[in-house]
């Protein structure tokens, strides 16, 4: 069997190798297959630079195969914690996916009601994005945390967690250091294939 790089799907190596890479739509778990099968199996394992080439193409291709489906980032968790920078009140939190050259919306937008004394935000649970087996420029290459003034509506740039794998951040900023809005359109997943 042999499996799709960008999601697992298995498929027989007869029917992976009974046609080659097209870029049809729908057909990208054949696709990538195909190009598994290319790289592992086939005529190129003992070349290099096809070898580099298959596995570009393969990049574009994990692109290609999600980009029909944008992911929407998940909340994380919040929870006040000792501290006086932020403002007494609610704010919202909310995550974006960042890959190469693009990012996506935020996901759905985390509610917290800070109080005296405590007005520093611990967020955990923050979410991972797609991750790619194969690619040398993975699909998600760092996420964005935004957040609301207190008592406001309009995401704004917290933080960047530069990686796909750091789940914890502690909020100590004050309301006027926050950066720019948040996206109101995707560009994730789309550098390759306009």
């Amino acid at each position: 069997m042999v499996a799709c790089a960008a999601c697992g799907v298995n498929m027989s190596t007869a029917e992976v190798t009974a046609r080659p890479y097209d870029g049809v739509s729908g057909n990208y778990h054949r696709d990538c297959a195909y190009m598994e099968y290319l790289l592992n199996s086939g005529p190129v394992t003992q070349t290099p630079v096809w070898q580099t080439e298959i596995g570009l193409s393969k990049d574009k291709l994990n692109k290609k195969h999600i980009s029909s489906s944008v992911p929407t980032p998940g909340q994380p968790t919040a929870a006040t914690a000792a501290g006086t920078t932020l403002g007494v009140g609610v704010y919202q939190y909310a995550i974006t996916y960042v890959d190469r050259v693009g990012e996506t919306t935020p996901g759905t937008s985390r509610s917290i009601t800070t109080t005296t004394n405590n007005t520093n935000v611990s967020l955990t649970s923050i979410p991972t994005g797609p991750s790619s087996t194969f690619s040398a420029n993975p699909l998600t290459t760092k996420r964005r945390i935004y957040r609301t003034t207190v008592g406001g509506s309009q995401l704004k740039l917290l933080a960047t967690l530069n990686d796909n794998t750091t789940t914890t951040y502690t909020d100590s900023t004050a309301d006027g250091s926050l950066g720019a809005n948040a996206p109101t359109s995707n560009t994730y997943a789309l550098a390759d294939f306009p």
